[in-house]
């Protein structure tokens, strides 16, 4: 399992909540969370999952994610 990591729009613990929704339908609440505290919105994940599918679950939220490997 990799621990992936991504700059998002997220702002607020209702953001958090309303993206809860979508990636509790893959991952389990331990398996993910948002650093609010960040100025980039950090959400962090452990899967298998390749970045791609996390981008789209959040756009399917209304939300933005960019793999911060994709900005190295």
């Amino acid at each position: 399992m990799k621990t992936l990591k991504f700059k998002t729009n997220v702002n607020c613990i209702c953001c958090v909540e309303r993206i809860k929704s979508v990636l509790s339908k893959k991952f389990d609440q331990h398996q993910w969370n948002v650093d609010l505290e960040s100025p980039l919105r950090i959400l962090t994940v452990r899967t298998d999952v390749p970045p791609y599918e996390i981008e789209r679950m959040l756009e399917k939220a209304g939300y933005l994610a960019v793999s911060l490997e994709e900005l190295n």
